[in-house]
């Protein structure tokens, strides 16, 4: 029986189809096959990076890390006739710098400051929990600033205001 005109087509889609097949997985092979029963095996190379160091100290007028000085609490308890002053640098952790608080009345007139040695805890530096006395404030608003100063870092805060009545 001779072959149909639709078989001879459908052959010849299925042979186009292999075809094209094996060009396309040709084509992803990236690297050279070994010939079957070729002992011959390619293992890639790693490359491990060579680590550069440099012996130079950093430019003077750049702090390792950017610390940032924050005034956490200002506030006046009239009961314990006191001020309380609270704050803590963030981007270092040591033991040693110097926190210095400034109040200063915002019409002007003399500042009050208070030190407190700075002192390292898990994430940040903390300025401690400081009392002013209200004997040393006047009627008025003030405005409390955090100054840190250490071998390392300094970072000065932005001003809060506090309502002393």
């Amino acid at each position: 029986m001779a072959p149909s005109a639709r078989g001879n087509a459908n052959d010849t889609w299925s042979r186009l189809l292999v075809v094209g097949l094996l060009v396309v997985l040709a084509g992803c092979s990236a690297e050279t096959q070994p010939t079957p029963g070729s002992t011959d095996v390619h293992i890639p190379t790693p490359v491990t990076p060579t680590p550069s160091v440099s012996h130079e100290p950093p430019p003077a007028d750049v702090t390792p890390y950017p610390s940032e000085a924050f005034v956490t609490i200002a506030e006046v308890d009239v009961t314990a006739e006191a001020a309380t002053v609270s704050g803590m640098v963030t981007g270092v952790v040591e033991d040693g710098g110097e926190c210095v608080f400034t109040l200063s009345p915002s019409g002007g007139g003399d500042s009050v400051t208070v030190e407190q040695e700075g002192i390292g805890n898990v994430s940040t530096v903390s300025c401690g929990t400081n009392k002013v006395p209200m004997s040393d404030l006047s009627r008025g608003q003030w405005e409390v600033v955090l100054a840190y100063r250490s071998a390392t870092t300094s970072a000065t805060s932005e001003p809060v205001e506090m309502d002393v009545p």
